[in-house]
């Protein structure tokens, strides 16, 4: 059914991943010779980037069908394209194949190869690890900031509704106290008129 549906779909890297799917089914069955005919119908469907995944996985067949010559020939075709984590899977059985074979010199080279590949991979990890750190970091550090200036302002808006309350209730106090004294000279005012004017009174009375 998987063969079939493959056969249906225009869309390469959908066909890579269903055919993908379907051989590794195959090689963990043990199935490794239809594994074979299903990579040699779908190799020219394979996008470069998938190129080397396509002849490590060659290899890895031709391995387990004890085809040891074929195996070797899709590892090291396989090192020529792809990304580095396959050259290092296949840079590994190949130092694997030789030394089973007993040609320590190649086993050597491909041991050394496979060191490499690893150390390449960790330090381009350590790599991506240290870039999403400081990328963490960054946002961590904008988050601070936009806390602390939110902070600020709220203190900000805070002082001012505080000043502003303190204002007005000096406002309300001052015309609270001129309205007191206006009142206060009114009534002196008054008083003065009534003692002037009973003066006069009685300044006519005596007379």
């Amino acid at each position: 059914k998987g063969a079939e549906m493959a056969k249906k779909v225009h869309d390469n890297k959908t066909y890579e991943i269903i055919m993908s799917e379907l051989i590794a089914v195959y090689i963990e069955k043990g199935q490794y010779q239809k594994a074979k005919e299903m990579m040699l119908k779908s190799k020219n469907k394979y996008s470069p980037t998938a190129k080397g995944i396509y002849l490590n996985t060659m290899g890895e067949i031709y391995d387990k069908l004890n085809q040891k010559d074929s195996a070797i020939y899709y590892y090291k075709a396989s090192l020529k394209v792809g990304h580095i984590t396959v050259h290092q899977a296949s840079a590994e059985c190949l130092y694997r194949i030789y030394d089973g074979l007993g040609d320590y010199k190649n086993a050597a080279d491909y041991a050394f190869d496979l060191a490499l590949y690893t150390d390449s991979i960790k330090n381009m990890t350590e790599s991506q690890n240290k870039s999403l750190i400081t990328s963490l970091k960054n946002k961590i550090g904008v988050e601070k900031e936009n806390s602390r200036l939110k902070v600020r302002a709220a203190l900000t808006n805070t002082v001012f509704s505080i000043v502003s309350l303190l204002v007005v209730g000096a406002m309300v106090m001052l015309n609270f106290i001129v309205r007191n004294r206006k009142k206060k000279y009114q009534a002196q005012q008054e008083l003065l008129e009534m003692a002037l004017k009973e003066q006069a009174e009685n300044s006519i009375q005596a007379k």
